[in-house]
């Protein structure tokens, strides 16, 4: 070392013993690192660990405790040699030789006390950062654990807990169930399915009837509904007592940290006997059984009808001879005007009427309209006045070209009574169309839609007991 270089020493000595000094002030005045000296790690370890705060946070507590003197003091007698060493070297008062190796004492002990109030900043922050964390995690949900530790790991504490996190919020990933929130979307979802359901390909008095026999299925998610706000009404006592004890938590920020834990250890107690309030309403758990086994069965019901359903009924819709096949029907009931006794009085009119030079009846025309009457009839069931006057209006309209009362009449028979037989197959097949239960039910591995809509229609009215 030469004189030139101690210049640059006593900088950096300065530099870092201003620096450092500042800092310990800060430190000294952080009630987020100096609270830690008054709490009991052996008893509050539970709770610290609830809450993410490392289990070894005793140890940075016990350095800092007992590092904050000794840096004091170093400090002063880095001031000191610093002082010492500028007044020997800016005035010569020594020897070089002396002063170089005053200087690399100095040296030697700034970096000594440079690393271990390194190391002393390092705990401090490590203090200082898990009260933050502590106090950005004060909630009921780490708490819930040790709830259940004091309970003794009832099943009474566990059921209670279920119906605590059903009410929740959100949906609650890492158990992977679902809360009364979650079913409410899931019913609006199905709701908004079985409304806007979309059969493309299908004639639309196929649409209609499909809509008509799944209409329970249409009604269940309103029923979901109703079931779940009587479920939140029934558990809203026990809902408001949680959040009171919630609000409590939160206000406990502010608390010096030797007071807030023992605090959390009374809210310990009380979130306890609040979950075993949630269990006193246990029955409410058959509900929400029902309501999930509900939507798991018009899950299935809205997949099968839009995929396997529809697949079937447009393969039989294009079978020749299929009874929901619009042209074989059509062709049927056109050939039906001339048939048996009435159709031979119908055919003599027909004779009188083009002898007399008047329009008469073109049965492939006629076919044409029964056939067109079955791909656009948006119109079956009903019956009110306003529903019959409908499909009467509906028939009217196509035949409107056809004199009256003969032989308009005789085929808005004919036409009407096609109608009834198309919506009456689609209907049999619908009813009858049999799928694989993803879950056999008593040794059944496949069922009808008519047994699953039922079953739809009892889980309802069990809803509405």
């Amino acid at each position: 070392m030469d004189d030139k270089q101690i210049p640059g020493i006593i900088t950096a000595c300065e530099s870092f013993l201003n620096r450092s000094r500042d800092e310990l002030k800060k430190i000294l005045s952080d009630r987020r690192v100096m609270e830690w000296g008054k709490v009991n790690f052996h008893k509050h370890t539970p709770i610290l660990t609830a809450f993410n705060v490392p289990a070894t946070l005793h140890g940075a507590r016990d350095r800092v405790g007992k590092t904050i003197g000794k840096l004091a003091k170093r400090f002063d007698y880095l001031e000191n040699d610093i002082g010492n060493l500028k007044a020997d070297f800016s005035f010569a008062t020594i020897a070089s030789a002396e002063s170089q190796g005053r200087a690399r004492t100095l040296e030697t002990n700034f970096e000594s006390l440079k690393k271990d109030y390194t190391a002393f900043a390092a705990d401090a922050k490590l203090l200082r950062e898990s009260y933050t964390r502590l106090q950005e995690n004060l909630s009921v949900e780490p708490l819930l654990p040790l709830a259940r530790e004091t309970s003794g790991k009832t099943p009474a504490f566990d059921i209670g807990l279920q119906l605590y996190r059903f009410i929740a919020d959100e949906e609650d990933d890492k158990a992977g169930t679902k809360t009364l929130a979650g079913y409410f979307r899931e019913a609006v979802k199905l709701g908004e399915l079985f409304a806007n359901i979309s059969l493309p390909g299908l004639p639309a008095l196929a649409v209609t009837v499909i809509k008509e026999q799944t209409k329970t299925a249409r009604e269940a998610p309103a029923a979901i509904k109703d079931c779940l706000d009587i479920i939140s009404e029934n558990l809203a006592v026990e809902q408001r007592h949680l959040e009171t004890i919630k609000d409590r938590i939160s206000q406990l920020k502010s608390e010096p940290l030797p007071e807030l834990l023992k605090k959390i250890d009374i809210e310990i107690e009380a979130i306890y006997r609040c979950i075993l309030r949630f269990h006193y309403k246990s029955y409410t758990m058959e509900k929400i059984y029902a309501v999930e086994e509900l939507e798991e069965t018009l899950r299935f019901l809205q997949r099968t009808i839009k995929n396997e359903l529809l697949k079937e009924l447009k393969a039989e819709s294009n079978n020749v001879g299929s009874p929901i096949n619009p042209a074989t029907l059509a062709s049927s009931a056109a050939d039906s005007f001339l048939h048996g006794l009435s159709g031979f009085v119908r055919g003599i009119r027909i004779l009188i009427r083009l002898l007399l030079g008047r329009p008469t009846v073109n049965l492939v025309n006629f076919q044409n309209i029964l056939q067109n009457a079955i791909q656009t009839c948006d119109t079956f069931y009903g019956n009110t006045p306003t529903d019959i006057t409908k499909l009467e209006d509906f028939i009217a309209d196509k035949l409107k070209e056809y004199d009256s009362p003969f032989p308009r009449n005789a085929l808005f028979s004919i036409t009407k009574n096609c109608l009834h037989k198309y919506g009456s197959a689609v209907e049999s097949f619908t009813l009858s169309f049999k799928v694989e239960l993803p879950v056999p039910t008593k040794g059944n591995k496949s069922a009808s839609l008519e047994r699953i809509l039922r079953k739809v229609a009892t889980s309802i009215e069990d809803l509405q007991k």
